[in-house]
């Protein structure tokens, strides 16, 4: 125990001298002195080279581990000890390959990593194992070399024939690796390996990289195109989804394959090109050299979109690039995309947002006016027929004065909404489109009748507009019109009680509308000194049924006033003036008279405003 102690205090001072006595006195160079190691291990980690280079002389064990179980040829690479790394890898008893207990890393992964390459050129000389792996995320020596961009030591590896096509953790191959951190002189490296690469790899006006022989050629097709463990992607995938656009174009010179779909996404390489494309992150250039390539220009992908949805969530839409095109209102790639024949009319049948839709039904959804504009243009008659209720339903969202062209543009098509079960001027009210109403109206829409039995004004009473109420109105709705139950627009709207609704009823009543039947029926029993002695309203808790007003509409509940004004109305008769208003517009109304005549009539501009509702 005191010469263990002695040796490893003259190898701490580096006293050579005292080191070869007390070796030659019989001190044990393999004994494990407690946290200070064995002789071997204390000498690297003093790096006193020289003394470590005698204990090998001397018969030291070159793989007795290091009190945390370090190997020697570990430690010395990690304390660049080169010299004794040297004398270590051409040791024939030396363990090579073995890995550090704690790290988990082989000597040659940690010697690829740090960049030495001497060190690697010496694991080759003495046959190490070149695909060794490392336990933490099985990336081998070359794996290392081009994460840390060693490109030297990357070269000497693939020149030594190390194996191209051993998976890391991430089921990645080094021409992965490479994709994944946009590193194209790793691909060149690779592609090196089979064929000479000229000084123009490149320049993108080369499109295809001449591979003279059919073997050298089936080797870098496999290569390029080799799908990795975990989620089916080929280098090309892995470049487009971390937009690399160079490096996938790259690929593509080399014979990339780009119909291609891995199990995560199900993304095709021209969807995730024409997302990019979209994003200002790649020309139309490289769109089209995949298309050139032979992409298929109608194959539908799942969550290219590359982003999160408004949960925070991967957007799992399933598109067509032609959809994806309509949705981004890219006229440019359209074009590119018809050219090359892409399915205009095609419904798409899958998953997500674009179900069902054609890629004018999706621009429209997405308010991508000028996308539908051309997808307008360029369908057939039967086409707009065919889908008019879908095309309908896709422009409710839309409140751009630009709507009102492509409703024009329907019409000429031969829009037949007589023959639809669904009701655009209804559907364009609830959603509160007064463009499209507009639209519509000009385009010869009744405001009085509907295909599904409910007038455009009743409608608009549920909806609580009053904007709307007003463009019926002076397009010549009748204020009046009755539903299949009987009622006028303000019955429906007094069974409201918010704001919206309440202001619609005060529009009404204040345009002249009759004051309905059943509310009349409820007033009988007032007397003309009660017309505006305020009523009380039961409660909905009160199930008492004894107030006159148990059955009064619930609009009066928040509009005393309102209540009020009806009362009057009921128990008074309009003026002679009002009275002749309303035969004026029920005569329009009636005889479907416009009242822009009204303008060529004898009549003071004033009172052509107050018949016409303005």
């Amino acid at each position: 125990m005191a010469l263990a102690e002695n040796l490893n205090r003259a190898i701490q001072n580096g006293d050579k001298d005292m080191v070869q006595k007390l070796v030659q006195g019989g001190a044990a160079m393999d004994h494990l002195l407690g946290m200070r190691g064995t002789a071997l291990c204390a000498a690297l980690s003093a790096r006193q080279s020289s003394i470590a280079l005698y204990l090998i002389e001397a018969g030291c064990g070159v793989n007795v581990e290091d009190y945390d179980r370090e190997p020697p040829l570990y430690l010395a690479i990690s304390k660049e000890c080169f010299d004794v790394v040297k004398k270590l890898v051409r040791h024939p008893k030396c363990q090579l390959n073995k890995s550090d207990p704690l790290t988990l890393t082989p000597p040659l992964c940690l010697a690829a990593y740090c960049g030495f390459q001497d060190v690697v050129s010496w694991f080759i000389e003495a046959g190490a194992d070149l695909n060794v792996k490392r336990g933490i995320d099985n990336c081998t020596p070359l794996h290392c070399a081009i994460m840390s961009k060693n490109y030297k030591i990357m070269d000497i590896l693939i020149k030594a024939d190390c194996d191209l096509f051993v998976y890391d953790n991430n089921g990645f191959l080094p021409v992965h690796t490479a994709a994944r951190y946009n590193d194209v002189t790793v691909l060149r490296s690779i592609i090196s390996k089979w064929i000479v690469l000229k000084d123009d790899f490149e320049d993108r006006n080369e499109r295809k990289v001449n591979i003279p022989s059919e073997r050298a050629r089936n080797n870098v097709l496999t290569m390029i195109n080799f799908k990795s463990k975990v989620q089916n992607r080929t280098p090309l995938d892995v470049a487009l989804l971390n937009s690399h656009i160079h490096f996938a174009t790259l690929l593509l010179k080399c014979g990339a394959t780009p119909n291609t779909k891995d199990d995560c996404n199900r993304a095709t390489p021209l969807c995730v090109a024409c997302c990019h494309f979209c994003r200002g992150d790649s020309d139309l250039d490289f769109v089209q050299w995949l298309l050139e390539a032979g992409a298929c220009v109608n194959d539908s992908s799942v969550g290219h979109r590359l982003t999160l949805d408004e949960t925070g969530h991967r957007d799992m839409r399933e598109e067509t690039p032609i959809m994806i095109a309509s949705k981004e209102n890219n006229l440019d790639l359209i074009n590119l995309l018809m050219k090359y024949k892409a399915e205009m009319n095609r419904q798409n049948i899958v998953r997500g947002p674009a179900a069902g839709q054609t890629p004018l039904t999706y621009s429209l959804n997405n308010a991508a006016l000028d996308a539908a504009k051309y997808f307008l243009d360029q369908a057939s008659d039967a086409d707009i027929a065919s889908n008019m209720a879908e095309i309908f339903k896709s422009m409710m969202s839309i409140k751009s004065d630009e709507l009102r062209d492509i409703c024009d543009s329907l019409f000429v098509k031969g829009c037949k909404l007589d023959t639809q079960d669904f009701c655009p001027m209804n559907e364009a009210i609830f959603n509160h489109n007064t463009n499209l109403v507009s639209a519509l109206i000009r385009n010869g829409v009744s405001v009085n009748t509907s295909n599904t039995g409910v007038p455009p004004m009743h409608a608009c009473a549920e909806a609580g507009d009053v904007g709307i109420a007003q463009l019926l109105l002076s397009s010549g709705a009748n204020i009046n019109v009755k539903n299949d139950n009987g009622v006028t627009p303000l019955t429906t709207a007094l069974d409201y009680s918010d704001d919206a609704h309440i202001q619609l009823c005060y529009f009404l009543v204040e345009s002249l509308a009759d004051i309905p039947g059943d509310l009349i029926t409820c007033m009988d029993d007032l007397v003309y000194d009660d017309i505006f002695a305020p009523i009380p309203y039961d409660s909905e808790d009160d199930d008492s049924d004894t107030s006159d007003d148990a059955s009064l509409p619930d609009a009066f509940a928040e509009a005393p006033d309102l209540l009020i004004t009806c009362r009057k109305l009921v128990f008074t008769p309009r003026p002679l003036f009002q009275q002749s208003i309303q035969c004026i517009r029920k005569y329009f109304v009636e005889n479907e008279i416009s009242y822009s005549v009204l303008s060529s009539l004898p009549i003071p501009k004033k009172f052509q405003n107050v018949i016409a509702y303005k």
